[in-house]
């Protein structure tokens, strides 16, 4: 090992975290591959060679050095004037951060996680490229990069890091690169996809795994640090067998948000409110939602909902119980609501590979109702509702029914949902795959961030 010390407290012992989270920086962190597109080009231009286009940079890149790809591309080309005109570009096309760094440390900091850096690129370029989002590499416990630590395409990178104090089994590695998921898990960490803009055919490459989580940008992790340090340990994952997908606002969402359900109905009474006053009125009521287990029946979804609507309809000044039983009405029927835009795609995606495919929530027994009236029931192998099994996420044993419906066991499971405690740290706290999707992603990132999981 050249230069790298290991990092110490101020009382001179290393420090000891409950769980680790590594991250890789390019595609990860930064936008390397557009970046290098772009410089690529331009240099190409400026040398009077022919620009290369997006099939044949996608094809050589993360698979061959710079100086291979010029050489293969350009075989007359001088690799080290290419070389100079292409370092010369830093200015005229900056790092592009892919999301907010700072705020993930952050959160991962108040998780009690230790963060480290382990990257490729050789140190001075790995120091540009962490301050162009945001951080230093002082920020973090270690950076290991080209300059003073073994290639991640080796196991070894990731053990060696117990030097550190980083357990691999207590260890998330965050990287784009299915050849990092593999040396990572090789060496008995977690590895979290994310689904860069890399338009990498994850399909065809050699070496290929499924992360034990993905998520379609960094900035997604930000809501599951906590849940990273829950379910961090060991996971005897297999191969995935069968895909569950969470219902609302992962495949289907509502016409008309229960905000607007409210105020219509005031409205209706003749009672106008201001917006600003419906948002406060389901402040002070959201608690009464709080516990899931109310998912586990019927009956209690109902007598739970009548509370929370009866509630917020008092606060604005309506307490006729009619009120709010006609705004329950009209938000669960099944055609209130409608499948998102790529839901078909993602389930056809999953079809395709002859993966068995269901849809496992938190819902009334109208859940079938409800895929039938999305048109979506076509597509789905499964359905298991929490008011008719009685079990409500995040109960492991809603994951445990999911597996069982679609004939395999939790371990073969991936479960793809946009809840970051029910869905994505539950069914990891499972043992299950996970594929966190925050409902605030473009809708595109379902099926992306699906396909880093599904074979």
């Amino acid at each position: 090992m050249i230069g790298m010390s290991a990092p110490t407290s101020a009382t001179g012992a290393l420090p000891s975290y409950p769980a680790w989270l590594v991250l890789d920086v390019d595609d990860t962190l930064v936008d390397t591959y557009r970046t290098g597109l772009a410089k690529m080009r331009t240099a190409a231009e400026q040398l009077g060679l022919a620009s290369p286009d997006d099939a044949t940079f996608a094809a050589g890149y993360g698979r061959w050095p710079f100086r291979e790809c010029v050489r293969r591309w350009w075989p007359d080309a001088d690799l080290d004037r290419f070389q100079n005109a292409y370092d010369a570009l830093g200015t005229a096309h900056p790092h592009q951060p892919l999301g907010q760094v700072p705020a993930l440390l952050a959160s991962a900091r108040s998780a009690g996680l230790g963060v480290g850096v382990l990257t490729n690129g050789p140190g001075h370029k790995t120091a540009t490229k962490l301050n162009a989002v945001g951080v230093a590499a002082s920020d973090f416990d270690f950076v290991c990069h080209a300059d003073n630590w073994w290639p991640k395409s080796r196991p070894e990178s990731f053990r060696e890091l117990s030097r550190f104090g980083v357990t691999p089994t207590t260890c998330w590695y965050v990287s784009d690169s299915p050849a990092d998921w593999a040396a990572a898990e090789a060496a008995g960490l977690s590895a979290v996809g994310v689904a860069s803009a890399v338009p990498y055919d994850w399909h065809r490459r050699a070496g290929w795994t499924p992360p034990r989580l993905a998520v379609p940008y960094v900035d997604a992790l930000v809501a599951m640090t906590g849940a990273l340090v829950a379910a961090a340990g060991p996971a005897a994952l297999g191969p995935p067998r069968a895909v569950a997908f969470d219902a609302g606002f992962t495949l289907v969402e509502d016409r008309r948000t229960p905000h607007e359900l409210v105020a219509k109905a005031l409205a209706d009474q003749g009672r106008p409110v201001a917006a600003e006053d419906v948002d406060e009125a389901f402040r002070q009521h959201v608690h009464l939602l709080a516990d899931t287990s109310i998912w586990a029946s019927d009956q209690t979804i109902a007598r739970t909902l009548d509370a929370f609507y009866g509630g917020v309809l008092a606060r604005l000044g309506a307490t006729d119980p009619t009120v709010a039983a006609t705004v329950v009405a009209d938000y669960t029927r099944p055609d209130s609501w409608r499948r998102r835009t790529t839901a078909r795609e993602v389930l056809d995606w999953v079809r395709q590979r002859d993966i068995p495919t269901g849809v496992m929530s938190n819902w009334q027994t109208s859940l079938g109702d409800m895929l039938v009236a999305t048109g979506l029931d076509d597509l789905v192998d499964a359905v298991v509702s929490s008011a008719v099994t009685n079990v409500a996420k995040p109960d492991r044993r809603a994951f445990e029914l999911a597996a069982s419906a679609l004939g395999t066991s939790v371990d073969h499971l991936v479960y793809v949902g946009d809840d970051p405690c029910n869905d994505g740290g539950a069914a990891l706290a499972a043992g299950c795959r996970a594929v966190f999707v925050p409902r605030t992603a473009p809708v595109a990132a379902l099926p992306a961030t699906t396909r880093l999981v599904v074979p």
